[in-house]
């Protein structure tokens, strides 16, 4: 938000976490090499993923006209898992690890901006991203009309 340019959008909720005992599951070693426990990882990733959508589609899905969800881009089979299980529509799932891979945190912050001119008043779009260290943030994009 700019003082001068009116916004669209405004993040209007969120939070960030860690789960640190997990740190060994993925992360860089001391000599820069990446190294990850896939199958624990993504377990990890569809739970937390779907744990945190369901927190906003609780609060925020009711007064959208759509509920948007962008996702950490892991995989897109993660991604669907997720979708899956809490009901999101495949035209309200918006991705782009289809295109470009794996780009860790840039992930869903491209795909946002990717799609930035298909977004319409009314819509709530929720992200949803987990990372190294077993971290993970999620957040409520509104757009509004009139701004």
């Amino acid at each position: 938000m700019s003082t001068k340019v009116p916004t669209r959008a405004a993040f209007i909720s969120g939070g960030f976490d860690s789960h640190p005992s997990g740190w060994r599951k993925v992360g860089i070693d001391g000599d820069w090499t990446f190294h990850q426990d896939g199958k624990a990882v993504q377990g990890y990733a569809i739970k937390t993923t779907t744990e945190y959508l369901k927190v906003l589609q609780d609060q925020y899905a009711a007064d959208a006209q759509r509920f948007i969800f962008i996702g950490h881009q892991a995989n897109v089979r993660m991604l669907k898992t997720v979708c899956e299980r809490r009901a999101i529509k495949p035209e309200n799932h918006w991705y782009n690890v289809d295109q470009f891979g794996n780009t860790a945190c840039c992930g869903a912050p491209a795909t946002l901006s990717m799609r930035w001119n298909e977004i319409q008043s009314g819509d709530n779009i929720a992200m949803v991203i987990v990372g190294a260290g077993l971290t993970w943030a999620y957040m409520m994009l509104k757009v509004e009309s009139g701004r």
